[in-house]
């Protein structure tokens, strides 16, 4: 019994990692708008520190997803889980490297100003910010109806 304790403690572990990670992706998304926006250099550099932390989580996660599947052979709902976990991180990775490449344009272009003004870009990240809390909330409580009213943006 106590080899399903440890189970059932791990996959609650990797949960809160990847809503941890997905959280940290979250706030460089919102963080690297506002870095755009001020030509805010310090923060511009946070956000890069920070991607490396949510890589290194990335990899945490993945170990421990292969490492439930190699050992427990999950079934079902569980198998199920540490699959989305696997895809999650990866859309949470690729949103922290975005924000990254945007953190890396606020060193470079400096006090430059902008070829027009920032209206589209703002209103962009709050509903991606939006989104991405969504599924954060809908992984949390696999509640996936959550989802059901995603901005229609196509």
């Amino acid at each position: 019994m106590a080899v399903r304790k440890e189970y059932t403690e791990d996959l609650e572990k990797l949960k809160d990692e990847v809503q941890r990670m997905g959280e940290l992706a979250g706030e460089s998304a919102k963080n690297t708008i506002k870095a755009l926006a001020h030509r805010d250099t310090e923060l511009a550099s946070r956000i890069l520190k920070e991607n490396a932390v949510i890589d290194e989580l990335e990899f945490g996660i993945e170990n421990r997803c292969m490492r439930l599947l190699a050992l427990q052979q999950p079934m079902a709902s569980d198998l199920r889980t540490i699959g989305t976990c696997m895809k999650i991180i990866t859309d949470f990775d690729r949103i922290s490297d975005l924000a990254g490449d945007i953190a890396g344009i606020v060193h470079r272009i400096g006090d430059e100003p902008f070829a027009k003004p920032l209206i589209d870009v703002p209103r962009m990240s709050e509903i991606a910010q939006g989104m991405i809390a969504d599924c954060i909330k809908a992984f949390s409580s696999g509640n996936i109806e959550i989802l059901e009213d995603f901005p229609k943006l196509f």
